[in-house]
């Protein structure tokens, strides 16, 4: 695969903001894909050295600018303070880099923390848009995270815009826990 190049910066905690230049908002559309999430009850348990990732693809109908996505949190073990999501994004089969970005329990917001990059991604129509997460813990060798539910009901969503992408199984999830109906990458943030 070609490289992206190093474009982006993940940053949990120590979040850079995020300057919009589309319009008159600071706030980017956010797509959700699930129309619920599940209880930590029924918490998908990932060992934290595998390699394996969730990903799933985001298919834009129209161009946009690609600036961020949310992932789901660690939940358990309920002692960690703070825990480490990888990720990776390629757009239209060229990889950008694996990031490691730090977040503590502070950063969870609505069940989810947000990934934001330095730049804008510009994407064409119909690239694309692949999205890999797996997680590490210093406190514990396995962790927990939510899963969403409702993967093909996203064009129900009344806060979605209408028709702006399409949702689709990757080849890159690895660990059969995220495809186009549950898992986990909930949204993706654009202009």
């Amino acid at each position: 695969m070609d490289k992206l190049g190093d474009m982006l910066i993940g940053t949990g905690s120590e979040k850079l903001p995020l300057l919009c230049t589309k319009g008159n908002s600071n706030e980017p559309k956010k797509f959700n894909r699930f129309t619920r999430i599940d209880e930590p009850c029924r918490a998908l348990t990932y060992f934290c050295e595998q390699n394996d990732s969730d990903a799933i693809d985001f298919i834009p109908q129209k161009d946009v600018a690609f600036v961020g996505f949310s992932a789901y949190p660690v939940i358990v073990p309920d002692e960690v303070e703070t825990f480490s999501v990888v990720w990776s994004y390629s757009i239209a089969g060229r990889a950008g880099p694996e990031t490691v970005t730090n977040f503590s329990k502070a950063d969870v917001k609505d069940k989810m923390v947000d990934i934001f990059f330095e730049k804008d991604i510009k994407v064409l129509k119909n690239q694309p848009i692949t999205i890999a997460v797996r997680y590490i813990s210093n406190e514990s060798e396995f962790v927990g995270t939510y899963l969403g539910y409702g993967g093909t009901q996203y064009r129900d969503i009344k806060t979605n815009e209408v028709g702006v992408f399409h949702i689709q199984d990757s080849e890159l999830s690895m660990k059969g826990e995220c495809d186009h109906e549950f898992g986990n990458i909930p949204r993706i943030f654009y202009f």
